[in-house]
């Protein structure tokens, strides 16, 4: 058998394992910019199938049945995300006669169109909110009103939260509408929207569900998905938190109602919002495997993908509902959290750049790490900012949040902001160890859950990678640029850079330990340094780095926090406030909204950039005038670069 998996990253390489211990042969398709990925080394064949913008490469549907057709592949497996939930591609493999590792096109169609399987579950007796089916030129304001504020509107042929927009206000529908279609066009070919009411705080329960081609149907267990940014998920959990088991096996009735209903094989998962009052209804289908499927793995001990490939290949179901219950019930207690490439102290807009340093926790019993990324790897602009996942099992929830901080204190990624530490922050956050928090939680409770770095922590990281670079440079007063005179004290100063502020380092040696100026302090410490670990010894206590350097930036790791400095270049100049508008992530134009010459109020939209599927709008940071448009619409752009020069209107009464 050989299994051409149509997918990048941590799923290809995790579809790839499993084919492998079956003795599948695996094919591995690539764009120009993944030519040295991981999955690429990991399978048995690979091939270029186009350059790296999706519409290019991996949503080139007809290219990979080319690929498959000439290389004798047997089947494909989509993963999540591009193809996986295209119905004309499921009908392409089986018109070439390739095994589709997924649902018959037809499941995928009804699901993949969020109006018509709201009907199809309003048919099959599925609970579903307050809505309508789908927004024409005809849909009124008042229709609308109708099913009272706040709404959600959603592409109809959405997923992953991209597109998604809450209207709070009637006055906010029509730019909502507008900004809507554009994103449904640009991320899913689609622009039809639907819009559902939109309810307050509620859980995000999803259901996994298994189907064969000869009429079983069982669900295996729940997860808890509430914890997301942006409509996506960071945190995934199962056995839900306070979740009772009637209410378990009432909803996992419904979700094995709604698989088939519309003939379902394969694997799928049925997502619920789920309100206080305890009522559930039905939100959308995933016709695919999930992202989160490890944690229903850990918690049941199957391997979902080597069930996907046997239904596939027309096998039965090894056990029906009654079985599972008996013989794979719950065991322990599993949470995902998901590494991505994001800023989370600025609205966790997607990033990019090269990984100079990766270091995984160690791996154990209760420790799954599913990635696709490696050192030197480039994280461009055109993929998902999901870099890999961290999953957690253990018999109780406690040691599992337990051992799940541990494995992320250990993680370690250079070169490319993450989200790694917000991911410490947050499971170590009394509230998530309660457990039950809503789907909005992060909307309101962001800062109480980001922790800025303690004044005193960074003034001894100061001093840390003070010490670390004159060690490694030596101290001599011919190979430093000092303050160096005879019978003065031996002063080095090192410049560095944190958050865009410059700050003097400076760095006396005295008899086995040193005197430091650095962030408005002076402290004297000394260092104990073995490779690239330095436990710094202050009067407040040690302290404990692991310090990376590549090139002219230099990363400091704690336990919860990762501190990155730059060395300035010999041309640094630091950037005044104003005079330009940058962009706030590397990505593409795809609107401009001003002119030059136009004067614009604070708050004013100026353009929309588009980067790893999500749309980021710019607007103006006060009143003035933008005095030049650098860049047209469909430019790619990097992260910091000038937009518009901008001139800020001064008020001379002030």
């Amino acid at each position: 058998m050989k299994l051409l998996i149509a997918n990048r990253g941590e799923i290809a390489c995790r579809v790839m394992r499993t084919a492998k211990k079956l003795g599948w042969q695996t094919v591995a398709v690539y764009s120009s910019a993944d030519k040295q990925a991981l999955h690429v080394k990991f399978a048995d064949e690979a091939f270029l199938i186009g350059s790296p913008p999706p519409s290019e490469s991996y949503l080139n549907h007809q290219r990979i049945i080319e690929v498959a057709t000439s290389n004798g592949v047997t089947a494909v497996h989509p993963g999540y995300g591009f193809l996986s939930e295209n119905p004309d591609f499921a009908r392409g493999c089986a018109d070439n006669n390739i095994v589709f590792v997924g649902p018959p096109a037809a499941a995928v169609n009804i699901m993949g169109l969020k109006g018509v399987a709201r009907k199809r579950m309003q048919d099959a007796q599925v609970p579903v909110l307050p809505g309508i089916n789908q927004v024409t030129d005809s849909t009124s304001h008042d229709e609308i009103a109708e099913i009272g504020y706040p709404i959600l509107i959603k592409p109809e042929a959405g997923g992953g939260g991209k597109g998604m927009k809450i209207v709070h206000r009637p006055e906010e529908l029509d730019a909502a509408l507008v900004s809507a279609r554009r994103e449904a066009l640009s991320s899913f070919g689609n622009d039809s929207l639907i819009i559902e009411k939109y309810l307050i705080s509620p859980r995000h329960i999803e259901i996994q569900v298994f189907a064969d081609a000869h009429g079983n149907c069982v669900h295996l267990h729940e997860r808890d998905c509430s914890l997301q940014r942006r409509h996506q998920k960071i945190v995934e959990e199962s056995p839900a938190p306070g979740y009772p088991d009637e209410l378990r096996q009432t909803m996992g009735n419904a979700a094995v109602a709604a698989a088939t209903a519309i003939d379902y094989v394969g694997a799928g998962t049925v997502e619920f919002l789920l309100a206080d009052n305890g009522q559930f209804y039905f939100m959308e289908m995933n016709t695919r495997l999930q992202v989160e499927h490890p944690v229903t793995e850990m918690i049941t001990g199957i391997d979902l993908v080597e069930w996907q490939l046997r239904v596939a290949m027309g096998e039965t179901l090894p056990c029906i509902q009654d079985g599972i219950v008996q013989n794979i019930a719950r065991n322990g207690h599993a949470i995902e959290v998901r590494l991505y490439a994001e800023d989370p102290a600025h609205g966790f807009l997607p990033v990019s750049g090269q990984i100079t340093h990766l270091q995984t926790p160690q791996q154990h019993t209760g420790l799954r790490i599913d990635t696709g990324i490696q050192v030197d790897d480039q994280v461009g602009v055109f993929y998902d900012p999901m870099l890999l996942k961290l999953i957690s099992w253990s018999q109780d929830r406690e040691q599992c949040i337990s051992q799940l901080l541990h494995a992320i204190s250990e993680l370690e990624i250079a070169g490319i902001r993450t989200n790694r530490d917000f991911l410490y922050q947050l499971i170590s956050h009394p509230p998530f160890q309660t457990g039950g928090l809503g789907t909005d939680y992060l909307d309101n409770h962001l800062d109480k859950v980001l922790e800025p770095i303690n004044h005193a922590l960074l003034h001894y990281a100061f001093c840390a990678a003070g010490i670390y670079l004159t060690r490694a440079t030596g101290t001599s007063p011919w190979q430093t640029h000092t303050a160096f005179r005879l019978n003065a004290p031996d002063i080095t100063t090192v410049q560095l850079e944190h958050n865009q502020i410059l700050t003097d380092v400076d760095i006396e040696s005295l008899a086995g330990s040193y005197c430091i100026t650095a962030d408005e302090r002076t402290s004297r410490c000394s260092a104990s340094i073995h490779e690239s670990r330095m436990v710094l010894h202050t009067e407040e206590g040690d302290f404990n780095f692991n310090i990376h350097q590549y090139g002219n930036v230099i990363t400091l790791f704690t336990t919860n926090l990762s501190i990155e400095f730059k060395l300035p270049d010999e041309d640094y100049q630091q950037q005044e406030d104003g005079g330009n508008v940058q962009a706030p992530m590397s990505g593409k134009i795809i609107a401009i909204m001003v002119s030059q010459g136009d004067v614009v109020e604070k708050g004013s939209p100026l353009a929309v950039i588009e980067a790893m599927k999500m749309e980021h709008a710019l607007i103006a940071p006060a009143k003035g005038k933008i005095v030049k448009v650098n860049f047209e619409e469909a430019d790619l752009v990097d992260e910091g670069i000038a937009l518009f020069d901008f001139e800020i209107e001064v008020n001379e009464d002030d």
